[in-house]
């Protein structure tokens, strides 16, 4: 897919995700671009236009889409914790091999 034609207007919805940090008012979802699954995106409650997106096909080959708008260690969070979404999304939707091999703490 060409993810250069993608932009936040052309995400919709599809699987809602749980909070990605603590006391977040923002909404997770899984992003389709028309039919397929491209992503992750960051909402505002009860909206349907994504504020923050990351779409890709794996770790190395993805496009982040819009911005969080504040510049504080909230925003950093944020950011983060949509990226640890976007593995949940290549696990799901685009296997392990996306991702790369896991590392196991043996602690």
């Amino acid at each position: 897919m060409n993810f250069d034609i993608i932009t936040l207007e052309n995400l919709d919805k599809s699987e809602s995700l749980p909070k990605i940090v603590s006391d977040q008012f923002e909404e997770t979802y899984f992003v389709k671009f028309g039919e397929e699954h491209v992503g992750v995106g960051l909402y505002l409650q009860d909206s349907e236009n994504c504020v923050l997106a990351i779409v890709g096909n794996s770790e190395d080959e993805y496009k982040t889409l819009g911005s969080y708008g504040t510049s504080d260690e909230h925003s950093k969070l944020m950011i983060h914790g949509l990226k640890i979404a976007f593995e949940a999304y290549l696990r799901s939707f685009k296997g392990d091999s996306a991702i790369g091999k896991m590392e196991i703490d043996k602690d």
